[in-house]
């Protein structure tokens, strides 16, 4: 049976998360506006209809909070990039466009509030540390599917899942902010490469018989 702490502190939790959440979508329509990390604490709140008092009561500072954005942030970008390898790796090049296709849109209905948190990184090493510490389980992931794939037989024995898990994850974060149009619009061109460079990298090898990668 729940205690009444436990309880409080489960609620609390909850509210925590809605929060984010309706920043979140407030930061979607309001991430050009602002000083250079990003648009202060009051004008966040005040399109996300929160209190500043309500606010103050969940997180300690905006940097808090620049930090549960960013752990919402790669939770939705984690959930769109299973595609790639849910059930299985793909046995060709059009299904990695179909599932960089899901990740694409993940990342573009996500890009203002991942751009203001990115942004705010760049001021505040102790954040830019926690940043990447967000991403790490991304990458560990990663890593461990590059794993199961070359366990069946899918992907090279001789790549170095890790490094290779770790380049991936940056490229794709890095490039699916910047090249994309004033309208934050990633064309066709820049989604084939994408898939073009994961097919190459990881699965062109087997898929056409050969199976000597340099490590």
């Amino acid at each position: 049976m729940a205690t009444p702490a436990r309880t409080f502190r489960s609620a609390r939790a909850r509210r925590r998360a809605e929060m984010v959440v309706t920043i979140a979508g407030a930061l979607e329509t309001m991430a050009d506006q602002g000083a250079e990390d990003g648009p202060p604490i009051d004008a966040m709140l005040d399109v996300a209809g929160i209190a500043r008092s309500t606010f103050y009561v969940h997180f300690e500072d905006k940097a808090d909070l620049m930090l549960a954005l960013a752990e919402h942030v790669w939770r939705e970008l984690g959930r769109a990039g299973s595609a790639l390898w849910e059930p299985s790796w793909p046995d060709d090049r059009a299904a990695v466009r179909r599932s960089i296709d899901t990740l694409d849109a993940a990342f573009r209905r996500l890009r203002g509030t991942l751009g203001v948190v990115v942004a705010a990184t760049v001021h505040d090493s102790g954040l830019r540390d926690a940043y990447r510490a967000t991403i790490r389980p991304a990458i560990d992931n990663v890593a461990g599917r590059i794993r199961d794939g070359q366990a069946d037989g899918r992907i090279p024995a001789a790549i170095d899942a890790d490094q290779t898990a770790s380049w991936l994850v940056w490229a794709v974060e890095r490039g699916l902010q910047e090249l994309r149009d004033a309208d934050g619009v990633a064309d066709d061109a820049t989604l084939d490469a994408l898939a073009g460079l994961i097919w190459n990298l990881l699965l062109a090898p087997t898929v056409d018989g050969g199976d000597d990668v340099a490590a």
